[in-house]
This record gives structure tokens, sequence and C-alpha cells, in this order.
């Protein structure tokens, strides 16, 4: 199993939340030891996934939903 696939099928390869590259300065782009400068969205063959540089897309909040004040009673 490849190890990208650690935090579920759903993560595709991506320069973002690969080992071998950091951000730039500006947060646009990303500075690769083996491609040099690639986008955010871009990923080549020696992509290795980094967990640690994976951004979670966010969850919603408590205020969209409705709840009532018997759901919080025991």
């Amino acid at each position: 199993m490849p190890k990208y696939l650690f935090f579920g099928r759903n993560i595709t390869p991506a320069c973002s939340c690969c080992r071998h590259g950091r951000r730039s300065a500006d947060k646009d782009q990303i500075l690769c030891k083996k491609m040099g400068v690639t986008s955010l969205d871009y990923a080549c063959r020696r992509f290795a996934y980094a967990p640690t540089k994976r951004i979670p897309s966010n969850e919603k909040s408590l205020s969209e939903h409705q709840y009532s004040k018997e759901d919080f009673e025991l």
C-alpha cells in the first residue's frame, strides 16, 4: 500500500504535501528539490507523501447545525 494512502484513498498526489518540496515566500508556488519551481497542485513521479504538510479541509462549524435544548439533556 502506498504511503500516501495513510489518511484515506481520497488524497490526490500534489507538490503541496510532498516531502521534497516546500512553499515559497509568497505561498503560491512550491520549491522542489527534484523539479525546481512548481505549482501547488502539480505532482511528478517522485512524489513522496509527507503527512505533516497536509492541510485538512475545514469541517462544518456547530453554528450550521440546528440543535435544540433537548439534544443536550441526559
